[in-house]
C-alpha cells in the first residue's frame, strides 16, 4: 500500500482505539486523545496524523456508498457483504502530505491488520488486512476449497452433536455422555482435515467435560447443525430442509459418517456448486432472514413475492419455498401469523444457514468470523 492525503478503515468493532491499541503501531509518536471529538492526534517531529471515528448516524449512507463502489468496480457480492461487518469506520488525514519514513501508512496498515478491516485510500485502492488490493482484477473473495467445505461440515455436524449431549449434565446418563464427548473429540482428531479445521473456540468446546461448558457456546454448537446442512446440500450430498423444518443432528451426523471408523467418504474428493449457484442459494437464504429479522423488528403483515421481484430483493429464486398468501410460510400459516415459538425456531435455522451460505460465496475465510446483515 503507497500512502496517500487520506485513509479509511472500515473495523468490525466498535471503539476509538486506546493509546495501548496505537503505541505499538506508531513508535515514537505523541499520542493526544481527544474524546469529546471521538478523534486522536498522533504527532512524529514533522509529521501528523489525525485519527477520527466517524459517528455511528452517517455510518449506514457511508457503507452504502461503498458497497455501490465495491460492486462497480466488479469486487463480487461477497465483498460487498464483507463492508456491512463494519462497526467504526476511522478517517485518518495526514499533515504534511509527504510522509518520507512510511509512518502514517504503518499505523494505516497496522491497524486494518489488528483489526481484520478493509482499508481505502484516496486514490481508490482497498486493501485487506493482509495487503491485498481487493478491486484491482478479479474477484479475491471467493469460496472456499471443496475439500474445506466437506471438513466444515463434519466439524459443525460434530459440534452439533457435542452440544446435544449437555443435556444429560448432572443426569444419570452423565457418564455415557461424557464417554461419547471423549469419543467425537478423538475422532476429530485424529482426521487431519478435521482437526485443521477446527476452530480455537469449537476445540474449547469439545474438550470440555459433559457440565463444563459455557451455556452459549453449547447453544451456539447445537445450532451448528443448521449451517452444516447448507454446506451438504452445497456438495450434493443431501438434501436441504425446508426454511421451517429441521432434521436430529444425530440422524445428519450417521448418515455423512461422523464417528465412523473410516475416513468419512464426504471428504474423498468432493465437489462443490458452481459460484453461480452459490450466489442463488446465498441470496434465498439471505430473503427468509430477511424476512425472519423484519417480523422481529416490524410485526405484522408482509407481501413477501412482491418484495422478491424488487429492492435488494430483486432476482431472488423462491422455487419451492411455501408461501401463504403472498407471505413466507411456516408450518402452513402466513409468517405474521405463525406461533412465537414456530418463528423463534425458524429465525434461528434462517440465521444459521444464511450464515453458512455467507461463507460459501467467501465473505471470510473464517466461519466464526462471517457476517450475516440483512
Amino acid at each position: 500500500m503507497a500512502m496517500t492525503t487520506n485513509a479509511t478503515v472500515y473495523a468490525p468493532v466498535h471503539v476509538l482505539p486506546e493509546r495501548g491499541h496505537l503505541e505499538p503501531l506508531a513508535p515514537g509518536a505523541t499520542i493526544e486523545r481527544e474524546a469529546e471529538a471521538a478523534r486522536i492526534i498522533l504527532s512524529w517531529p514533522g509529521l501528523r496524523v489525525i485519527l477520527s471515528r466517524m459517528p455511528d448516524a452517517e455510518m449506514g449512507r457511508h457503507l452504502h456508498w461503498l458497497q455501490g463502489l465495491v460492486r462497480s468496480k466488479g469486487g463480487g457480492e461477497a465483498l460487498a457483504t464483507r463492508t456491512l461487518a463494519t462497526l467504526s469506520v476511522y478517517g485518518f488525514v495526514v499533515e504534511p502530505q509527504f510522509d518520507r519514513e512510511g509512518r502514517a501508512m504503518r499505523l494505516v496498515g497496522g491497524l486494518t491488520a489488528a483489526t481484520d478491516g478493509l482499508c481505502l485510500l484516496e486514490d481508490g485502492k482497498l486493501y485487506d488486512a493482509a495487503g491485498r488490493e481487493l478491486l484491482d482484477g478479479p474477484p479475491v473473495l471467493g469460496p472456499p476449497a471443496a475439500e474445506r467445505v466437506a471438513a466444515r461440515a463434519l466439524v459443525l455436524l460434530a459440534l452439533s452433536m457435542r452440544g446435544l449431549l449437555e443435556e444429560d449434565a448432572g443426569k444419570p446418563d452423565e457418564p455415557q455422555a461424557e464417554a461419547l464427548r471423549v469419543k467425537l473429540a478423538t475422532w476429530l482428531e485424529r482426521h487431519a482435515a478435521l482437526r485443521d479445521e477446527l476452530e480455537a473456540h469449537e476445540r474449547t468446546v469439545l474438550i470440555a467435560p459433559i457440565g463444563k461448558a459455557q451455556r452459549q457456546a453449547i447453544i451456539d454448537a447445537v445450532w451448528a447443525a443448521e449451517g452444516a446442512q447448507v454446506l451438504l446440500f452445497a456438495l450434493g450430498a443431501r438434501a436441504l430442509p425446508a426454511h421451517d423444518d429441521q432434521e436430529h443432528p444425530y440422524k445428519v451426523a450417521r448418515e455423512i459418517g461422523v464417528l465412523g471408523a473410516t475416513p468419512p467418504a464426504l471428504l474423498d474428493g468432493p465437489q462443490l456448486a458452481s459460484l453461480e449457484e452459490l450466489l442463488c442459494l446465498q441470496r434465498r437464504l439471505l430473503a427468509i432472514h430477511w424476512r425472519a429479522v423484519n417480523q422481529r423488528v416490524r410485526p405484522g403483515t408482509v407481501d413477501f413475492l412482491k418484495l422478491a421481484s424488487k429492492d435488494f430483493l430483486r432476482g431472488v429464486d423462491l422455487t419451492g419455498i411455501a408461501v401463504v398468501d403472498g407471505d413466507l410460510s411456516v408450518h402452513g400459516a402466513s409468517f405474521s401469523r405463525a406461533a412465537p415459538s414456530d418463528l423463534e425456531i425458524v429465525s434461528s435455522i434462517a440465521r444459521e444457514r444464511h450464515h453458512a451460505a455467507n461463507w460459501l460465496i467467501g465473505v471470510h475465510a473464517t466461519y466464526s468470523r462471517v457476517v450475516t446483515p440483512t
